[in-house]
């Protein structure tokens, strides 16, 4: 017999589809309601899941603590470069902050990092960082070289950069340290995936250095979650 409409029940469900599945992945959902009489029904529905290309790309410059040319800090929302004195202003934005030293060579750091940013011997004082107030968490994992070609880079959708970032063996850390370019014999440039304080999955690799020395810069290009 059909129920009554009195006996009907509406029921308001959400399901939010885990940020590793792959595009065009197939995951199967299955439903089952129990009413009050105890009898059962199931109901099985597949989805096809569809990434969309919420993924912004761009390439940013970065200069070392003696470049004056361009600044340090990077904001991976949107790309923008700050100087240490607009960066002050404007730390709940600063995802990466990039230097060289030499121990660590050329490298982008997360601004949470306590062992190069401070007072200390062998710090460095000179971008503020240790006097911020929001000093945002951003997490490196190499990729090993070839593991992403430059090809799939340009690509890469919005869960496969997380699912890259997830399932990468490379310790997690918050220095992108030891980069280098496809020069000097390297056969690929260095590439790292990362997360940000917001948990937006990017990645990046190294298009050129200019200069390995604290007054010199660094191109990168970088997709990153929208």
């Amino acid at each position: 017999a059909i129920p009554s409409p009195e006996n009907f029940i509406n029921v308001n469900w959400a399901y939010t589809v885990p940020s590793t599945v792959l595009n065009g992945e197939i995951i199967t959902l299955t439903v089952v309601a129990t009413d009050k009489d105890n009898q059962t029904g199931k109901k099985e529905f597949s989805l096809s899941c569809i990434d969309p290309a919420n993924v912004s790309s761009y390439d940013a410059e970065l200069g070392a603590q003696s470049n004056t040319e361009f600044g340090s800090m990077l904001s991976t929302t949107d790309g923008k470069v700050f100087f240490i004195s607009d960066a002050f202003n404007n730390q709940n934005v600063i995802d990466m902050v990039y230097f060289y030293g030499k121990t660590n060579t050329a490298t982008p750091a997360s601004p949470s990092n306590t062992e190069v940013f401070g007072v200390g011997p062998g710090q460095l004082s000179v971008f503020k960082v240790q006097d911020y107030s929001v000093r945002n968490n951003t997490t490196f994992k190499l990729m090993v070289d070839g593991s992403v070609t430059l090809a799939e880079f340009e690509n890469l959708t919005s869960s496969q950069l997380a699912q890259k970032y997830s399932s990468s063996s490379s310790t997690e850390g918050t220095l992108a340290n030891f980069l280098h370019d496809a020069t000097g014999g390297f056969p690929v440039p260095s590439m790292f995936a990362f997360k940000t304080e917001k948990n937006k999955y990017g990645m990046f690799y190294v298009k050129s250095i200019s200069g390995y020395s604290g007054v010199g810069s660094i191109k990168i290009a970088v997709r990153i979650q929208k």
